[in-house]
């Protein structure tokens, strides 16, 4: 493989590899999720770090990689959302849903305008947030320690502000476009 292609293989890798999640947390194999949630947050770094640093972005990476964002997150929210013993608030799972669907509504309709959507810096701060928790929780279904509960239950409500917020500021960003059209 070469380096080049090597961001879109983690990107493409975390397609294949985020339905195995659920799978894993019905049978209660909560080490081994963990692992793969672990796993799969490093890869969803490591993708855009790498094509940016290695100068090798491309268009393929820029669909892959926020596609690759919205499989992994859905398959481990909903499966420590609605499948494991603890879970994240359902908020968080239907907020990013929302989120994510108009953003792919939106994506859609905007392309007509020949419009490439970057990142903003609430998007970044949200997934990093998201994969935080569902770490977290991974991990606390792993070994249940009380402080661990605590924590998350104070940052849920922190990680669904920015998913709301960045939500907000993708609307601007596309109704601005459109008024600029």
């Amino acid at each position: 493989m070469r380096l080049r292609s090597f961001p879109n293989f983690l990107s493409g890798l975390r397609i294949v590899l985020s339905p195995i999640i659920p799978l894993l947390v019905v049978k209660k194999e909560y080490a081994f999720s963990f692992s793969l949630v672990v796993f799969l947050a490093i890869t969803d770094f490591l993708d855009g770090f790498l094509a940016r640093k290695l100068k090798v972005e491309s268009l393929l990476g820029k669909f892959l990689d926020p596609l690759g964002d919205k499989v992994f997150a859905s398959f481990a929210l909903f499966s420590y959302t609605f499948l494991s013993e603890y879970g994240l608030p359902k908020t968080i799972f239907f907020s990013l849903l929302l989120r994510d669907v108009s953003l792919i509504v939106g994506g859609l309709y905007l392309r007509r305008y020949n419009f490439v959507p970057e990142p903003s810096i609430f998007g970044k701060v949200t997934t990093f947030l998201v994969s935080l928790e569902l770490i977290l929780v991974a991990f606390l279904n792993l070994y249940y320690l009380r402080h661990l509960k605590i924590l998350i239950d104070f940052l849920s409500p922190i990680t669904l502000f920015f998913i709301w917020i960045s939500f907000l500021h993708y609307l601007y960003r596309g109704f601005r476009l459109l008024q600029n059209s």
